[in-house]
């Protein structure tokens, strides 16, 4: 017990990332040769030595998991939460840690196997850097980002540098705008570490702001505390399945209302450019107005005297007669030849509908089916960073493997 203690003491100092409470460009640049360092960055001090002395380390085992909702899902309760307010600050910014783990014995069981554990699950022990993940704010495909944001005076507070609060509540304002996880129910705030950049001027919104010392303070909360109960999980699956069948019954209503005015247009067309068949015409019992329309219907010059017009559409009609006549033949060759492969194609194509339509219908349904254990539920923000926002789950293991090509 005493190693493992060890092993997971040493793990929390690896997931910290760094070993001294302060560091400079040039620290940094020694120490994590492939670790990407922006131009403006100049110094960082590291709280979490003081958050978790060796003394009191960071304890491993409070459960906790996230479930990003699919964009076209809404979210059960509006989210009010003000990402960018008017008076948004860029002195400071506050920014969190959503940590994601297994429980202890889930930890214990994947990571090292208990005396009773069998063969199989020994095999496939995972690094615990693999099990601890964390949920991270994605702008475009490749580029991950600390879920926060800039303080707001207004919002959250008038002086963050003397009240310790006010950066908490600019990271709980921010957090619930960009992914609806409401962090007002963590009991416990741990300052991580503060980062600081020489900002240079910039236009924000129109605005100008001028060239500034930026504090970044990461913040690690006890996120787990968010977890619903399993009665609320369960509260929240029957609003979700509700809300598809209310999109489903408004879509069908919006479908019928489209087929409705569309067959109302088709009638309306019909009634003023649809010529009248020839078989039911007889241009010499017809009144003028009646030979004009029908001549102008077929795109024939309805000038002259009555004589004339009954003349030209009577000739008009026998030409539509034999037409049809050719038609009718042709079709009664062809038809029995067609009908079998028609019904085939028809068949086919009516399969290939349904098919397509029920594996659509079980993909919508699965966006709006919760899993069968509670978790922490995330509505990413699809407007935020020029609607480019978007969360994810990665391990801590994938954050820290900086590769040559990452650039950020």
């Amino acid at each position: 017990m005493f190693a493992y203690s060890l092993v997971l003491r040493l793990f929390i100092h690896y997931l910290c990332l760094f070993f001294s409470p302060s560091c400079d460009m040039m620290e940094l640049r020694r120490r994590y040769q492939n670790l990407y360092i922006p131009s403006d960055f100049f110094d960082a001090q590291f709280t979490w030595v003081d958050a978790f002395p060796l003394s009191r380390p960071f304890q491993l085992g409070n459960y906790c998991n996230f479930y990003v909702m699919h964009r076209e899902v809404e979210s059960l309760e509006k989210n009010m939460a003000i990402l960018d307010p008017p008076d948004a600050d860029h002195l400071y910014s506050a920014k969190v840690m959503l940590m994601a783990s297994p429980s202890m014995e889930d930890l214990y069981h994947k990571s090292c196997a208990l005396a009773e554990d069998p063969q199989e699950l020994r095999d496939g022990f995972q690094h615990p850097a693999r099990l601890v993940k964390f949920l991270v704010g994605m702008k475009g495909k490749d580029e991950a980002m600390a879920i926060g944001g800039h303080w707001s005076p207004s919002l959250d507070g008038p002086d963050p540098e003397k009240d310790p609060s006010v950066l908490i509540k600019t990271a709980i304002r921010c957090c619930k705008a960009l992914t609806g996880i409401d962090l007002s129910v963590c009991t416990q705030w741990y300052r991580f570490a503060e980062i600081r950049y020489h900002r240079p001027e910039e236009t924000h919104k129109g605005r100008t702001v001028p060239a500034h010392v930026e504090t970044v303070v990461l913040f690690f909360p006890d996120v787990w505390h968010c977890l619903p109960t399993r009665s609320e999980w369960e509260t929240l699956s029957r609003g979700y399945k509700q809300q598809l069948v209310e999109k489903l019954q408004g879509e069908r209503k919006e479908a019928d209302g489209e087929q409705d005015e569309e067959e109302k247009d088709d009638g309306e067309a019909k009634e003023i450019s649809t010529p009248t068949h020839w078989s039911k015409l007889d241009p010499k019992t017809m009144k003028v107005n009646d030979l004009r329309k029908e001549l102008e219907s077929r795109t024939l010059s309805s000038k002259g005297l009555k004589s004339q017009l009954i003349a030209r559409l009577t000739k008009q009609l026998k030409v539509e007669e034999q037409k049809e006549e050719q038609k009718e033949l042709e079709k009664s060759e062809k038809e029995d030849e067609e009908e079998d492969d028609r019904k085939s194609e028809d068949d086919k194509e009516e399969e290939e509908r349904k098919r397509q339509e029920e594996m659509e219908r079980q993909r919508r349904e699965r966006r709006y089916i919760l899993p069968d254990e509670p978790a922490i539920i995330v509505h990413p923000n699809w407007a935020a960073k020029s609607g480019k926002f978007d969360c994810s789950i990665m391990s801590l293991s994938v954050l820290l493997d900086y590769r040559l090509e990452d650039n950020k």
